[in-house]
Order: structure tokens, then C-alpha cells, then sequence
């Protein structure tokens, strides 16, 4: 089955390009997940490496880098014209490069207001703005790791303009 016949089935397959595409786009994750400058070569190497499309693997998180990992929650709707779709990120990251080089900082906080400044209020997925729910600490399978996760809920395009008319 090819890429475009799984997306024809299951729309999650699209949704995890759209959002490993949106990660690959950062100049600062690639640094902030590897601790170390990382050229451009090997920004695709994240793929599977610190960016898994999936939600914790066992077994996949073991150097002391940061990993993002993300996955869907995907209902129809009731007469079924759009997905009601939530998205969660879990950020894990090894207790040995918590720091950031300046000390002042956290190094899962600089990842998150990354990936808030990529996705909250965007449309990434193509059906509407993503509108950060929660953030919050999760505990970590291994403890090596602290983790976080972001939850982020994509809201129709028509809701969103209520929600900011209602707020304003």
C-alpha cells in the first residue's frame, strides 16, 4: 500500500507528515534535542531518531539527548464534514542535559515555547488552528528522563473566529 492509499484510509498518516514536516522546519530543535550544533545534513536524521511519530517507545529513548514525540486522537464528527482531532507532544529529555548552557534556563521550557511558536494558533494540520490545551509534567518510564507533554486541540477554522470574538 503506498503513502497516498494509506492516507485515502487513514487521515493520522497525513496528520504525522504535517507535524514531522512543521518540526523539521525549526533551526532550534535540531540543537536543543542534540545538545550540540547540527548542520543540515542531518536534520532528516532526526526522523525516527528524536522526532517519532508515535507516543513513548520503549526502547527508542537512550542517549542523553531530547526526544519529541507526538501522536492523535481523531473523531468524525456527527454528520462527518471534518475531524475533531487533539494532538499530544510529550518532550522527553535526559536529566543530564536539563541545564541549558546558561544555567537560567530549562532545556524541555526552551523546547516548548519552540514548538508552541510552530504550532499554537496555526494551521498545520490543514483543518483548522491548533489551540494549546495543557502543558504538563508526565512521568518519565525511565528515570534518566523528565518529561512534559503538550496537548494541543485543533479547533475548526468557523470555532476558532467565535473563540477569539468571545475574548475580545
Amino acid at each position: 500500500m503506498t503513502t497516498e492509499e494509506m492516507i485515502k484510509y487513514n487521515k493520522t498518516v497525513e496528520y504525522r507528515q504535517k507535524i514531522m514536516e512543521t518540526l523539521l522546519s525549526s533551526e532550534i530543535l535540531p540543537e536543543l534535542c542534540k545538545n550540540r550544533p547540527v548542520d543540515e545534513e542531518e536534520v532528516p536524521e532526526l526522523i525516527w531518531k528524536n522526532y517519532l511519530p508515535k507516543l513513548f517507545v520503549d526502547g527508542t529513548i537512550t542517549d542523553k539527548e531530547a526526544y519529541i514525540l507526538f501522536d492523535f486522537d481523531i473523531y468524525s464528527n456527527r454528520v462527518n464534514t471534518y475531524d475533531n482531532v487533539t494532538f499530544y507532544i510529550q518532550i522527553f529529555c535526559s536529566k543530564d542535559i536539563v541545564r541549558l548552557d546558561n544555567g537560567m534556563a530549562v532545556r524541555t521550557d526552551a523546547i516548548v515555547a519552540e514548538l508552541n511558536r510552530l504550532l499554537d494558533g496555526k494551521n498545520v494540520l490543514g483543518i483548522g488552528y491548533n489551540n494549546r490545551v495543557y502543558e504538563k509534567i508526565i512521568e518519565s518510564p525511565n528515570n534518566q528522563y523528565i518529561a512534559t507533554q503538550l496537548c494541543y486541540k485543533v479547533v475548526d477554522f468557523n470555532e476558532k473566529s467565535v473563540i477569539r470574538a468571545k475574548n475580545h
